[in-house]
């Protein structure tokens, strides 16, 4: 008897909505090659220096073990090369937008770091439509995409998505997550975006978590 691998995500969509909203099939597409980000571990200001260290001899003067943890830090901050190349295919989706730095440091409970891309949920969105020919708002922050396009009250798979921030990451100044809807089941929204447990996937969240639907005005 055979395994079935078990859907995650909604009813498939029709040929006829994905010829309404062309940037789905960029998103699905993009689904299909588990597409996810890699963090930066505790070692990755080390292996940052000892990349340097191999095309820069003045940096290879120096004892890793005796260097100046703050200054080894200033100096992945000022160049996240590493972590670009890392996650080549997140940096593409930062890349269509207008921020200007690609990488972040998030502080851990147990008083140490970690390395990420910067939230690249609405820049994943941003892309899409880009690459389907349509017009994007341009911004990496979700709440702006509030004021993208036009509103709709009864969404058809494919419209922007804007979900309200959780109290943890409202108080740390969130803006939301962004994404696309894909359907309703229950009291339940399917959507699909990117950076969803850091990768690219169908989530379900509440309705109530929901701020506004968008479409482009040109589609």
């Amino acid at each position: 008897m055979s395994a079935h691998k078990t859907v995650i995500g909604p009813k498939p969509m029709t040929e006829e909505q994905v010829r309404k909203a062309p940037w789905m099939k960029v998103a699905l597409a993009e689904l299909g090659k588990g597409i996810h980000e890699i963090p930066g571990g505790k070692d990755f200001e080390a292996e940052h220096f000892r990349a340097l260290s191999e095309n820069n001899p003045r940096y290879s003067l120096l004892d890793w073990k005796k260097i100046n943890k703050e200054l080894a830090h200033r100096l992945t901050v000022n160049d996240g090369m590493q972590m670009e190349v890392k996650n080549i295919q997140v940096s593409k989706y930062l890349a269509s937008t207008t921020i200007d730095r690609y990488t972040k440091v998030d502080t851990k409970k147990d008083g140490g770091h970690e390395w990420r891309m910067q939230a690249w949920c609405a820049a994943f969105v941003n892309w899409c439509l880009r690459q389907s020919g349509v017009k994007p708002l341009g911004s990496a922050r979700a709440a702006d995409w509030l004021k993208y396009g036009v509103s709709v009250e009864d969404p058809e798979p494919g419209a922007v998505t804007i979900v309200k921030p959780s109290p943890q990451w409202e108080v740390k100044g969130g803006s939301g997550h962004l994404a696309f809807f894909g359907g309703y089941e229950g009291d339940n929204v399917w959507i699909l975006g990117g950076n969803q447990s850091r990768r690219v996937s169908w989530i379900s969240k509440p309705s109530d978590r929901i701020v506004g639907f968008r479409w482009p005005k040109e589609s």
